[in-house]
């Protein structure tokens, strides 16, 4: 987000204004800022062998840090490992776009997130908070319909593209379910253009209810509780790593008790779990220390 932005603000004043978010070539600064360069990948990930290349080993060591789970990192690599020899090398690692990891995600090829994706006020400035301004529908329609290409959205093409914009699968999920109005499978524009963007993105954002991450997580003894084991595992089907999955967990379970009820659930809230998620080129996120014994 700051490499995006740093590319948008071509006067380099710290904010961003029309001209500016206007004449932005949004897809190539989009994958500019996506990728490193080779050399900084494999300085950063090839700590196995450093024989110069990145096995799935490491890269899956990488990407945890950056708050992916296994089952994602191990999808991205069988997509950059071209020539399936276990081995990233500069050449493969060079052709590949960070667009083609959509589907490790989502369902369905998506492509870079259409112009306003992720929403900019006529002056925003660097850091300042504002919720996701929704594209045009021909936008949206032009950047996301990379299927069918039926000048409609279905679910995987909404859900995939949402994704590479910065959102949550659940979020991106839930975003396309209240806008597909009739539950067709599809949204088109009429549907695009009656919902109320910015309403559905704050009942999308927060928290799933209690009853619903029960019947999500709670996948072994079912016992109306959620066990450590059971939210990595459903917290992992969202993308996230080990370590973040572990890291919110201890946030939520404030009694230790290595279980979290529905009092705790409803304590939490969902801000409260952004230390969980590593900074760019940062360490993965730390559990929270035990309470010490009596």
């Amino acid at each position: 987000a700051q490499c995006i932005f740093a590319k948008v603000d071509a006067d380099k004043s710290g904010e961003v204004d029309e001209a500016e978010f206007k004449g932005a070539d949004h897809e190539t600064i989009f994958e500019e800022c996506s990728k490193p360069s080779f050399a900084q990948a494999v300085a950063e990930c090839d700590k196995g062998a450093k024989d110069g290349k990145i096995s799935e080993a490491e890269a899956v060591a990488c990407l945890a840090k950056q708050g992916l789970s296994p089952e994602v990192a191990k999808c991205i690599f069988g997509k950059v490992d071209a020539d399936k020899s276990g081995k990233v090398e500069e050449e493969e690692f060079n052709k590949f776009k960070m667009a083609d990891a959509g589907s490790c995600f989502a369902g369905g090829p998506p492509a870079p997130p259409p112009p306003q994706a992720k929403g900019l006020k006529t002056r925003l400035g660097k850091g300042a908070p504002a919720p996701p301004a929704p594209p045009t529908w021909e936008q949206a329609v032009g950047g996301c319909d990379a299927g069918e290409k039926d000048g409609k959205l279905s679910k995987d093409e909404a859900v995939a593209c949402l994704i590479v914009g910065g959102l949550p699968k659940f979020v991106a999920e839930c975003i396309f379910d209240k806008v597909d109005a009739d539950e067709s499978g599809k949204v088109d524009e009429a549907e695009f253009k009656a919902a109320d963007h910015e309403k559905v993105f704050e009942e999308c954002s927060n928290k799933p209810a209690w009853e619903t991450a029960v019947e999500e997580c709670d996948t072994g003894d079912k016992d109306g509780k959620i066990s450590e084991a059971e939210a990595t595992v459903c917290l992992a089907k969202q993308g996230l790593s080990p370590e973040s999955a572990k890291c919110i967990f201890d946030k939520v379970d404030s009694d230790k008790s290595g279980k979290v009820n529905e009092t705790e659930f409803k304590a939490f809230k969902s801000e409260d779990a952004a230390a969980c998620f590593p900074k760019p080129d940062g360490p993965p996120p730390k559990a929270e220390a035990p309470p010490p014994a009596k």
